[in-house]
């Protein structure tokens, strides 16, 4: 073997050896865009490969069917370590902010500690979440140290610092009437909503009223085949129909009871989960002057 080549394989050796270690930062042109932020006291290690949509399933296995569904790009990890603490940061890397968002919103409660943090964030003792951007960022750790909550959300607001990206919900829920509306339940659903394959890219809020909870839902139609034919296709499958107020379709749905359905212009509007016209129609209709 000539001098070259060993040379070649000695660099091989040393590199793999220093990022090993965490005392080079794994970066190449796919993964510049993230910046782990150096933290005083603090190790960084990069023992995790970058995860694709093709082998998502080896890291979080049954649950890679939804982030694929939310328009999952790649996962970048890094350990913050100190002493025998370990802080495991995952960055979700997403299509766009509203696949993030969605992402994000399917596996928040509305009854989480919520941060302002990017969009918006939760914490735990052992966690902190946040969405930012096409970036869905989870912080974590198994460590029992007393300040452990402060070292993660130390770590997750210098890690959002350097995320580009935008920080308010999709602007789309701004059309969504605040009276009833319950907290914390903004949803983009990226396909088949309330069981349908021919609805896709649904914005729901939740609403109560006297004391029964439902769903307000609203689906851009402009340069969408499927959403320009969502209505035609309920009342396809609807056991019976009629039209109420104002041109709004009273929907007997087999697996959904009934819906109040609406197509306005660029928008299908609909209220699912109670059974009161008066209430629905006037969702629908504020739904409809916040669009003006």
């Amino acid at each position: 073997m000539n001098s070259i080549r060993w040379r070649g394989l000695l660099l091989i050796v040393f590199l793999t050896f220093f990022i090993n270690t965490g005392l080079v930062q794994a970066v190449s042109p796919e993964t510049a865009d993230i910046q782990f932020p150096q933290l005083t006291g603090f190790d960084i290690k990069f023992e995790y490969p970058v995860y694709y949509p093709d082998n998502l399933w080896d890291y979080i296995n049954g649950a890679a069917d939804t982030y694929l569904d939310y328009g999952f790009s790649r996962l970048n990890i890094a350990e913050y370590v100190k002493g025998d603490n370990t802080y495991k940061v995952e960055v979700y890397v997403h299509e766009n902010a509203i696949y993030a968002f969605g992402m994000y919103a399917v596996e928040r409660s509305p009854d989480y500690n919520f941060i302002d943090l990017g969009v918006q964030g939760y914490s735990e003792p052992s966690l902190v979440h946040f969405v930012k951007g096409p970036y869905y960022v989870k912080v974590n750790t198994y460590s029992d140290d007393p300040e452990a909550g402060e070292i993660l959300s130390k770590i997750a607001v210098s890690l959002e610092n350097k995320l580009e990206g935008e920080t308010s919900v999709p602007g789309i829920f701004k059309l969504f009437p605040e009276t009833g509306r319950i907290k914390n339940t903004e949803y983009f659903v990226s396909r088949n909503f309330l069981g349908y394959s021919f609805l896709n890219q649904v914005f729901s809020c939740r609403y109560k009223a006297d004391a029964k909870v439902f769903t307000v839902f609203i689906i851009p139609v402009e340069g969408s085949d499927d959403g320009k034919n969502s209505l035609d296709k309920l009342l396809e499958k609807a056991e019976s129909f009629e039209k109420g107020r104002n041109a709004v379709y009273i929907i007997h749905d087999r697996y959904n009871g009934i819906l109040y359905v609406y197509q306005d212009t660029g928008y299908v509007i609909g209220v699912q989960g109670i059974e009161d016209l008066s209430l629905a129609t006037e969702l629908i209709e504020r739904i409809g002057m916040n669009k003006d």
